[in-house]
């Protein structure tokens, strides 16, 4: 499990639990977990073998990702929900 990192530590503090949850209910085990903190992460995922690679950004020398982080939770605000969610 990989993510929820914030500045402001309430969202994966309140979001880490309910995943924690999730995951148990769909009997899916946890090998590794790096979740909160206030460092972004740069995370890649190797579907082929199902690693992951992690590094926590704890300098930024510019502010793109922050911009891109700004404009993705402003597109989630303003877009209208469509499509349909499979469960399985």
């Amino acid at each position: 499990m990989l993510g929820l990192g914030c500045p402001k530590q309430a969202s994966a503090k309140i979001a880490t639990p309910r995943i924690h949850h999730f995951l148990q209910t769909e009997c899916l085990d946890i090998l590794s977990e790096d979740v909160g903190d206030i460092y972004p992460r740069k995370v890649v995922f190797f579907p082929k073998t199902g690693k992951a690679r992690v590094k926590k950004l704890k300098s930024l020398h510019n502010d793109t990702i922050i911009k891109r982080e700004e404009a993705y939770i402003h597109d989630i605000d303003t877009q209208p929900i469509t499509g349909e969610v499979e469960l399985f």
